[in-house]
């Protein structure tokens, strides 16, 4: 699995993917960054499945965090997510337990048909996920603070 959405997302994600895959449970929960929308439900899911979590060693908001994460900032990407953000949770969650680090290499020892490319920017600490058969793929973003363009991951 790659990440579990925000919180109260756990008793859907449980029931797609038991329709979708039977009784059986994910081989580990694979996490791009450590955001609120992308780590919400996955202390109902950890209690549900007990796998491990995936994550690469450098990133804010890291979810093993029991403390109070970086305030919100309004300011940034405009429009009503970053109005709102003050309002989102800002408490880690601590999966120290079931926490394993993604080797540096790309690869996913959980997952071996998938690698993961550090893509900092969202986060320091940000990672995409590709099918290890085809490689990345990448598509030319503009900036929304600069004119110039740049490549980054799709």
């Amino acid at each position: 699995m790659i990440d579990t959405g925000i919180a109260a997302f756990g008793d859907w994600i449980r029931a797609a993917a038991a329709k979708r895959f039977g009784r059986a449970k994910p081989r580990a929960i694979v996490l791009t960054h450590g955001h609120f929308d992308h780590v919400g439900s996955l202390k109902d899911l950890l209690a549900l499945w007990d796998v491990p979590v995936v994550r690469t060693r450098t990133g804010n908001a890291l979810p093993e965090r029991t403390g109070r994460l970086s305030p919100a900032d309004p300011s940034v990407g405009g429009g009503l997510m970053a109005a709102v953000s003050p309002l989102y949770p800002h408490k880690g969650i601590d999966v120290r337990r079931s926490l394993k680090e993604l080797p540096p290499d790309g690869s996913i020892t959980e997952l071996p048909e998938w690698r993961s490319l550090h893509t900092p920017g969202h986060t320091r600490g940000h990672v995409s996920l590709f099918p290890s058969a085809t490689g990345p793929s990448f598509q030319e973003t503009r900036s929304s603070r600069s004119s110039r363009n740049r490549l980054g991951p799709y």
